[in-house]
């Protein structure tokens, strides 16, 4: 599933890429709007000690590859003067360190 999602993004960015650069006249009106992000952030930590431990506390033991991503994409249409239709979904995902609630979307911003 990984593969597929980042195959996904490459292709998208990718196209972007080309078409920003192919579009070199700005003063040309498009009907047509179309954005797209991509974040994804891999957390780790080494061991420590730790007085006190529960649910929801940092695990003291070593931790490698808790990792969040977002995504968003955004189309547009300009129907006619004055109106226009969108469509913006997003996807979230992922887990903090030491499955910890809260932590990972603090950091994913």
């Amino acid at each position: 599933m990984k593969k597929v999602i980042t195959i996904s993004v490459l292709y998208f960015f990718n196209k972007s890429i080309l078409f920003a650069q192919a579009n070199l006249d700005s003063s040309t009106e498009t009907k047509w709007t179309n954005h797209f992000q991509f974040t994804t952030i891999v957390q780790s930590h080494a061991g420590f000690n730790s007085p006190y431990s529960g649910n929801n506390s940092l695990a003291d033991s070593v931790e490698v590859g808790a990792t969040t991503a977002t995504a968003t994409l955004f189309l547009g249409h300009k129907l006619w003067k004055g109106a226009a239709i969108y469509f913006n979904p997003e996807l979230s995902g992922g887990r903090g360190l030491s499955s910890a609630i809260g932590v990972a979307g603090a950091l994913n911003g």
